[in-house]
């Protein structure tokens, strides 16, 4: 008996925490396929070999104004143990994944005191579309960021654990530690500051109605952590960085007009609806039972979780740009919002009353087939992440083994970006081949040196066919690129010979549901591109290397 008992116990634990081994399941065509990226990858690498040769200063962010020490050392730590080999890297990410879905899966375990809910907000997290972009790459400053925010969390509930005033104050510092480092893997985690405040007045404020006591003593510490780690932040920085918080490169994204936020809120709706438009019956849900039951559950957890979404929704409505990989600490909120929401509807299921229990299955039943469009999505989009990532290494590997010392090599990606950048920096500092000389083509004059010291000339050339709008951020995009290489081809004439090709494809399972809404916003240039609402087209990514045979 006590063995089926023992038995029984490490199942339900193996249960629980089930997401966790679902995070290795999903890194491993990333674990299989490891590529260094165009993505910063290249710069982060350079910065890494220079600290490990004592170059121990943080002011690599000096140009755009920032302090991220966290950051550089992350990927320091895995180039000092196994140099330029990507794989450890993207096992590193596969960490900061899987102990970010513990400390979700516990957190609520600690808050809510259901395993249902527990499980399913892991599994909401693990499957959620930020996800993929921001593991599957490797210079997203996210995953630490969120991993130190979740690992904070979580220590703040073991403060009512202790009665000493010794042993809370230890807990309060680790927990501002947490959020410190989280801090200097990215400023934004400073947005924790005023939803710790949030927290704290909405427990104080509603104190005599829920009695919650322990509620009131938790948020009070977690101000008082993150009141800590802010102060130390801005020492810290004001000590290594002596540009002012407003200056820089960096605080010149944040563009505050109105015509922006709207733009922002319209970018931020589309991906809400690409990634999380499960959570609409699951909404519809709660509000039909409150209006029947004229009582809501766990309501102050709710609310904490939507005072957690709203804060970092507003603190990136005034950013430059919208992509997806800024979602994953929204992601953590929504989590554990619908985790919390899945099993009371699923309890529901048991009312006596019939009406109730078919309208809760009904939208149960819609929020699982919205659920799996987004896994089909996801799916798409690390196929996309994979291709490109490959097709980029195999053309640098290309060009870096079979190309001639002293070549000119041309890039067709016109409107220099991160791609032409990243690409130079590749050649020249991370693969060892500084007598390349790169430049952007740009209709360049061929200049012909004497028979005994030919110059040799290449253009390198991307190429992407059926990219989807709501996908992985690329360095290149179709409409431009086909213009450009159409202008290449008029160059070249018969003169350039094609001398390597890469490509990959695969078809395409993406549905875009936010698509549906473009017959009431015609006026939005995503409504005006010609992509199929269900897309199942081949994607193509590769490039070509032309050579100049003939002067």
């Amino acid at each position: 008996m006590r063995l089926k008992k023992q038995q029984s116990g490490i199942l339900n634990q193996l249960l629980l925490y089930s997401p966790i081994l679902l995070c290795i399941m999903i890194m491993l065509p990333r674990l299989v396929s490891p590529q260094f990226g165009l993505f910063d990858d290249g710069n982060s690498l350079i910065t890494a070999q220079k600290i490990t040769h004592g170059v121990w200063d943080m002011r690599v962010d000096y140009l755009s104004g920032r302090f991220r020490p966290i950051y550089w050392l992350f990927f320091t730590l895995f180039y000092w143990l196994f140099g330029k080999n990507p794989f450890w890297y993207f096992l590193g990410n596969t960490l900061v994944f899987s102990i970010t879905a513990f400390c979700i899966i516990q957190l609520v375990l600690v808050i809510s005191k259901s395993r249902l809910q527990a499980w399913a907000s892991g599994i909401l997290f693990v499957l959620a579309g930020p996800t993929i972009e921001n593991y599957y790459t490797l210079s997203k400053g996210e995953p630490v960021q969120v991993g130190f925010l979740c690992i904070s969390l979580l220590g703040i509930t073991a403060y009512t654990l202790y009665e000493g005033r010794w042993k809370r104050m230890a807990v309060i510092l680790a927990t501002a530690s947490a959020i410190l480092l989280s801090d200097m893997t990215k400023e934004m985690s400073l947005v924790l500051l005023p939803i710790s405040l949030v927290w704290f007045l909405a427990s104080w404020l509603g104190l005599k109605r829920s009695q919650d006591q322990l509620g009131l003593i938790t948020c009070r510490a977690y101000l008082t952590s993150n009141v800590i780690s802010s102060v130390a932040f801005v020492a810290l920085r004001t000590y290594y960085v002596t540009m002012g918080v407003t200056g820089g490169t960096y605080a010149g994204n944040y563009i505050l007009s109105f015509s922006h936020f709207l733009a922002s809120i319209l970018r931020w709706a589309g991906w809400l609806i690409h990634d999380f438009s499960y959570i609409v019956p699951l909404v519809i849900i709660l509000l039909i039972v409150y209006l029947f039951e004229k009582r809501l559950l766990q309501s102050a957890l709710l609310f904490n979780t939507l005072v957690w979404m709203g804060a970092w929704v507003v603190a990136y409505l005034p950013w430059a740009l919208m992509a997806e990989y800024y979602m994953l600490p929204f992601t953590v909120g929504i989590s554990v919002f619908g985790g919390i929401l899945i099993p009371q509807a699923i309890e529901k299921l048991t009312s006596p009353d019939r009406r109730k229990r078919m309208g809760v299955g009904i939208g149960l039943g819609f929020s699982v087939l919205l659920l799996l469009v987004t896994l089909m999505n996801n799916v798409s989009n690390a196929r996309i992440q994979l291709a490109v990532d490959a097709a980029n290494s195999e053309m640098l590997g290309y060009v870096i083994g079979n190309i001639p010392p002293n070549s000119a090599v041309w890039v067709n990606i016109q409107g220099p970006n991160e791609y032409t950048d990243e690409i130079e920096m590749h050649l020249a500092k991370v693969k060892d081949r500084p007598d390349i000389n790169f430049d952007i083509f740009k209709f360049q004059t061929v200049a012909i040196k004497d028979d005994s010291n030919p110059q040799n000339y290449y253009i390198i050339a991307p190429e992407i066919m059926n990219q989807p709008l709501l996908v992985a951020r690329l360095g290149v995009q179709e409409s431009s690129q086909k213009n450009w290489n159409g202008s290449l081809q008029g160059y070249m004439g018969d003169n350039w010979k094609t001398v390597y090709a890469t490509e990959h494809h695969f078809r395409l399972l993406n549905i875009d549901l936010p698509r549906l809404f473009c017959p009431f916003m015609r006026f939005l240039n995503y409504c005006s591109s010609p992509v199929p609402s269900i897309d199942r087209r081949i994607f193509s990514y590769g490039w070509k290397v032309y050579n100049l045979t003939t002067p």
